[in-house]
Parts: C-alpha cells; sequence; structure tokens
C-alpha cells in the first residue's frame, strides 16, 4: 500500500447541456505529475425545489426547509460495480453548508461500461440554494484510494415554503384598549399594533397568540397579545392581524416578533 501526497488538485468541470461533467482531476506532486482519472462520469441535468414530503419520503417534511431534487446521469467507465448509494452524495449552498442526501430514487449500483440516471433529493434550508453536486468515489487502477469528486449545479430557481413578511401599519397606546382585558390593570396601558402579514411561501401563515411577541424599549419582552384577525393568513396572500399588548405606562414598544419554533420573523415597530 502506497499513500501519494497531493499538492494541488484542480477539478475540471465541463459544461454539458444543462449541466456540468464531473470525472477529471489533475493533479501534481513531489515525485511525478499525470493524470487521474475517477471511475465515474455524472452531471446534473435536472434541479427543483420542492416543499415536502417529496413522493413518499421524509425529504422536505419539516416547514423550516424545502427537498431539492436533483436528476443525475452518471456512467460506470471503470472494471468494478460502481456504488452510487446516497450516503456517497453531498451538496454545498450558496450559505457555505454541506447537504447530505436524504433519499434516493434509482439504482444503488451499476455495472461497468453502463449510465443510468438517479434522483437524489436534499433537505435545504429555506432560501438556500444548492451550487455544487460532490460524489465520493474510488479513483481508475486503484483499489484503495478514493477522492471527492465534484460538479457544478446549474443555476435554478428556489422554492421557499415559509416566506412571510411582517410590516407595522399603525401603532397606538390607550388605558383600555377596545378588548376590557387589554390595559385594565392599574399602571398598565393597552399598546395595539395594526400587522400587515404578507404570505409569500407556499405555507399557511398561523397567527396564533402565542406565537407572538414584543420588545419594549426597557428591554422586556411582552408575549400574549388579545387578536383580533382570522385564525390564518393563507399561502400567497396578504392579510391585516390587530395584536393589542398590556404594556407598563411609560415604555414603548420597539420590536415585533413572530415564532412558532420551526419558523421565525420580526420587524420593527415605528416610533408611536
Amino acid at each position: 500500500m502506497f499513500s501519494r501526497k497531493l499538492n494541488v488538485i484542480i477539478l475540471v468541470a465541463v459544461l454539458f447541456l444543462a449541466g456540468c461533467i464531473g470525472g477529471v482531476v489533475v493533479t501534481e506532486d513531489d515525485d511525478d505529475s499525470g493524470n487521474i482519472t475517477f471511475n465515474h462520469q455524472f452531471e446534473v441535468i435536472e434541479v427543483a425545489g420542492v416543499t415536502g414530503p417529496y413522493s413518499d419520503s421524509y425529504c422536505g417534511i419539516y416547514s423550516f426547509e424545502e427537498c431539492h431534487i436533483l436528476v443525475i446521469s452518471i456512467s460506470n467507465i471503470g472494471d468494478d460495480d460502481l456504488s452510487i448509494a446516497p450516503y456517497w452524495w453531498s451538496a454545498i449552498g450558496d450559505d457555505g453548508e454541506a447537504y447530505s442526501g436524504s433519499m434516493k430514487e434509482g439504482l444503488s449500483t451499476i455495472s461497468p461500461g453502463t449510465t443510468t440516471e438517479l434522483t437524489l433529493g436534499f433537505d435545504v434550508n429555506n432560501g438556500v440554494k444548492l451550487t455544487t453536486l460532490r460524489f465520493n468515489s474510488q479513483m481508475l487502477d486503484s483499489d484503495y484510494e478514493w477522492a471527492l469528486d465534484s460538479t457544478d449545479i446549474p443555476s435554478y430557481d428556489i422554492v421557499q415554503s415559509f416566506n412571510v413578511t411582517l410590516n407595522v401599519s399603525a401603532s397606538n397606546a390607550e388605558d383600555d384598549g377596545d378588548n376590557s382585558n387589554c390595559g385594565s390593570e392599574e399602571d398598565v396601558e393597552c399598546h395595539t399594533l395594526n400587522v400587515t402579514v404578507s404570505n409569500d411561501g407556499l405555507l399557511d401563515f398561523a397567527t396564533n397568540v402565542y406565537s407572538w411577541e414584543a420588545i419594549g424599549d426597557d428591554g422586556i419582552v411582552y408575549d400574549g397579545p388579545d387578536r383580533d384577525v382570522e385564525d390564518k393568513v393563507v399561502a400567497g396572500s396578504t392579510g391585516i392581524v390587530i395584536l393589542s399588548f398590556d404594556v407598563p405606562n411609560g415604555v414603548k414598544l420597539t420590536t415585533l416578533q413572530w415564532d412558532d419554533n420551526a419558523n421565525s420573523v420580526n420587524c420593527t415597530i415605528p416610533t408611536y
């Protein structure tokens, strides 16, 4: 068994149809130089982002993630069977994070001299786009040397299951709000916020009162407001949420936030 010290590894990607082909690595070392070829060639031929779960898998099952689907064409140019199981694959997002494959459709092994297509699914954080596909594979003429091959993923439109923005359009403070319970205690005022919710995602936005909080200029977080609105703002629509918080006299609210333990969003409250 011998080892080779690699000083420079240049991944050569050749643009082909919708994607780029991986498979060739050029190396230089202290002793000699030459071309080392992987026992495969592969390219991404189709990309799609979907909200989950995808098909019968668990890919994209959580609301804070999407299932990004890559259709790959891969050829075995070696002399032995080639394993293409999901644990050999990973992808890099434009956030710099590495994502492991969570599902695969297609063969797990391909014979020498054959080409097949497989579908890989990756759980990807909301708003992130995959840029590079990686495959950990054995190199030709080697029984034990493995290396990480990679290819560019063609640009595609991302899908965001959760895509919500908040805007406080009006605020006011009263000794007693329209709701008799708000501001009814001594030294407490009822601060009412008119909130515009723009839901551009694929999921409905739940307006449950326990998901709302507001931060005061005293640094304290105020929760459990009274609410005047429907139970949700459906996907692709805009709604108005009226929230009323019990706030001590002299305190003003500065930040509104919503968090359901899976997703979160916040906005600044204009001075009132």
